[in-house]
């Protein structure tokens, strides 16, 4: 699959799946790119001020992303 394949891909899963389960908890979470199999998000609303924010990022945004595509080595916050 090349990059440009696997960057739509991970932006459909992106608005699919992921958009939605933080939204349920009244957070945001933008992708903002895709680089070296590492994928950098933002999080914003109710996620920005979230003692929790790195369980959802790290035990349920990426735990998805990772099951979709092996290949993406981790989900991180764009600084």
């Amino acid at each position: 699959m090349s990059n440009k394949e696997l960057d739509q891909k991970i932006k459909k899963l992106f608005d699919d799946r992921i958009k939605h389960l933080v939204a349920a908890d009244g957070g945001k979470i933008e992708l903002k790119k895709i680089e070296n199999n590492i994928v950098y998000v933002e999080m914003s609303g109710r996620c920005s001020h979230c003692s929790a924010i790195q369980y959802t990022l790290k035990g349920s945004v990426e735990r998805i992303v990772k099951l979709e595509f092996p290949e993406i080595k981790s989900v991180e916050i764009e600084k």
